[in-house]
């Protein structure tokens, strides 16, 4: 539903109001036909919990992810030949 959000530009409210209107969009957000679409304070609510405030700085106690990261790996550039 986040995706459909930031794709449409909605709020919150249009997006639960058109993804409760909408068999294409439930199917997308594998929401059940007979299933219950969020209300938009839950999915406020997640969005700043887990969303881009959460993720923009590192965890405290943890430095900048970089190559001696053990949590980060490293990528190899390979070149078609």
């Amino acid at each position: 539903m986040t995706f459909l959000k930031f794709r449409y530009r909605l709020g919150y409210e249009s997006l639960c109001r058109e993804v409760g209107d909408s068999i294409t969009w439930r199917r997308f957000c594998r929401i059940p036909l007979d299933g219950v679409v969020p209300h938009p304070t839950t999915l406020m609510k997640l969005t700043t919990r887990d969303g881009k405030t959460r993720w923009r700085s590192p965890p405290p106690g943890r430095a900048q992810s970089g190559p001696s990261d053990p949590y980060v790996a490293e990528r190899t550039a390979t070149t078609p030949r």
